[in-house]
């Protein structure tokens, strides 16, 4: 068995209210790693996002770890509202055969307005299970 990453964390309460890629990347390895089916892409609000909107897009990268929005290719967008409150939780299903090897996430202050936000983001094998492992049998 081999394990794609332990934890499947992009950010943890990582400030997002200034344009900026995820505290942390992932590394899907070989193509076999990716044709999983789906898997689910959690953001979860740990501070209210004050003020201004944010807009976070996957994005993954075939050669190295994405540092910008346009240094990979896009794969889902999540918009979180101004006023959103601390707790609320935004899930979208990504289809694995088109991530590329290497996944993060950008986060952009949609009106360069925003005064806090904090998130938490995160990869799941299914949503309603957070606890879930992400592991892959070999072939």
């Amino acid at each position: 068995m081999s394990l794609i990453d332990s934890t499947l964390v992009f950010s943890d309460a990582q400030d997002v209210k200034a344009d900026a890629i995820s505290s942390n990347t992932l590394d899907f390895g070989g193509a076999r790693n990716r044709n999983l089916g789906e898997v689910y892409w959690v953001i979860k609000v740990t501070t209210a996002v004050a003020d201004g909107a944010v807009r976070a897009t996957l994005i993954s990268n075939a050669s190295a770890a994405p540092a910008s929005l346009y240094d990979g290719t896009a794969h889902a967008e999540i918009y979180i509202p101004a006023g959103t409150a601390a707790g609320s939780v935004f899930c979208v299903a990504v289809p694995t055969n088109l991530i590329l090897q290497y996944v993060g996430v950008w986060y952009e202050d949609v009106a360069d307005a925003c005064s806090a936000a904090n998130v938490d983001s995160y990869l799941l094998m299914h949503p309603l299970n957070p606890q879930a492992n992400f592991q892959v049998e070999p072939s």
